[in-house]
């Protein structure tokens, strides 16, 4: 449809342009300027990617996944998109399902959610009791640094929060690819 589109529109500029008759000759480009160009119009947060490290079955694919989280957090955070964030989370992850679920009330109510993003200070995994999972899974120690976040517009929900250092323990296990199964702040 839009190669249809832009069809039409330049044949119509060809026909405006190009069936005159005399007057002044056409426009030629000065070779000595250099042309000006502006950033692209629409970008914004992008979603991260994946690290190659995280998309295998060890101990660093555990803690670069676990990392990667947090990424996906923030960017959820800006934009409101919380598809990804519950793509990487298993279904019986409450804390992340709680965390998606308060992302998505405050952009449905219009909010905005000011700062706060994550930054993994220190991160250290041990391999879950095999008793416990089946398959590969770790357990994943992180300390979280949060920034200051506000949020706004979102009536009841709006609130402020200092941020700080939070140690969190996190279970992610493997089955073709890291899923979070779990995540809590221990003591």
């Amino acid at each position: 449809m839009r190669s249809l589109l832009a069809s039409i529109l330049v044949a119509g500029l060809l026909l405006a342009t190009g069936c005159s008759h005399g007057g002044a000759p056409p426009a030629v480009a000065d070779p000595t300027r250099t042309p000006t160009t502006s950033p692209p119009i629409g970008t914004g947060p992008v979603a991260p990617a994946l690290p190659a490290v995280a998309r295998r079955p060890t101990k660093a694919g555990a803690i670069a996944f676990a990392k990667y989280y947090w990424a996906v957090v923030d960017y959820a955070q800006k934009t409101g998109d919380t598809h990804l964030l519950r793509r990487i989370a298993n279904k019986t992850c409450r804390a992340c399902d709680g965390g998606a679920d308060w992302i998505d009330k405050i952009h449905k109510r219009g909010g905005i959610i000011h700062g706060g993003s994550h930054t993994v200070r220190s991160a250290d995994a041990q391999s879950a009791p095999t008793s416990a999972v089946k398959g590969s899974a770790f357990v994943v120690s992180l300390t979280v640094e949060s920034a200051p976040d506000r949020v706004t517009g979102a009536g009841n929900l709006n609130s402020r929060d200092r941020g700080g250092p939070e140690s969190l323990l996190m279970t992610v296990q493997w089955f073709s690819t890291w899923e979070i199964n779990s995540w809590l702040r221990p003591g």
